[in-house]
């Protein structure tokens, strides 16, 4: 039996090159891998925007300061309008910014105070760790106030909501109150830790424009 070799010269080089570069895009799919992604790097992003997402804090009413300054009777964009910083550290100071909003540390307050022909809209946010707080006063052109809209939310899954309305002489002529789910809004229970937070919870109420806390340190 006859063994057919292969034969040499320029013959076998040309098969040799043919096998190298048909070789070469094997050798570097198996040396060369994609690398995987990284599922911790993307759990942590999708964990932070839940958690953002999922703030119970945070009021829920979709532009809450267009809604009330409409019911206090003002031109919410043709309104003046200043905002009023107050910090435990630093005490009052206004801000000036136009750009976009003030960052609050934990333990300030802000007030944005708008006006339009005689009326004023103030609205009052403070943010802390196991709760915030929301309110909303309108004053007529007397300056005495007309109605107030008060939020007490917590980082527990509840929150407290209190409503009042005034005549023009100042009696109160309603009051609304409730305990609610702050997921769901749906009202609920009185909760039981909400006795250990009774006197945060309450709302300060100032009968005048003039009471409110800044007007000592920005005189009109």
């Amino acid at each position: 039996m006859k063994v057919r070799t292969i034969a040499s010269g320029p013959r076998a080089a040309i098969f040799a090159a043919a096998i190298f570069f048909l070789s070469i895009p094997l050798l570097f799919a198996q040396t060369d891998p994609q690398p995987a992604p990284d599922s911790k790097t993307e759990k942590n992003v999708d964990d932070k925007s839940e958690k953002k997402a999922d703030n119970p804090k945070k009021q829920k009413i979709e532009d809450p300061e267009r809604k009330f300054a409409g019911q206090c009777g003002l031109d919410f964009d043709k309104a003046t309008k200043r905002t009023f910083i107050n910090s435990v550290s630093k005490g009052w100071r206004e801000y000036t910014g136009t750009t976009r909003a003030p960052e609050l540390a934990e333990d300030e307050e802000i007030f944005t105070v708008r006006a339009d022909s005689g009326k004023r809209y103030s609205r009052a946010v403070h943010f802390s760790d196991d709760f915030d707080t929301y309110k909303d006063d309108c004053f007529a052109e007397s300056g005495k106030l007309k109605f107030f809209h008060y939020e007490f939310r917590t980082i527990w899954g509840w929150g407290y909501e209190e409503a009042r309305m005034y005549d023009s002489a100042g009696k109160q002529l309603e009051k609304t109150t409730r305990f609610l789910d702050t997921q769901s809004e749906n009202t609920i229970e009185e909760p039981v830790q909400a006795k250990d937070v009774a006197d945060e919870m309450k709302p300060k109420v100032h009968k005048t424009y003039g009471a409110m806390p800044f007007i000592h340190f920005f005189e009109e």
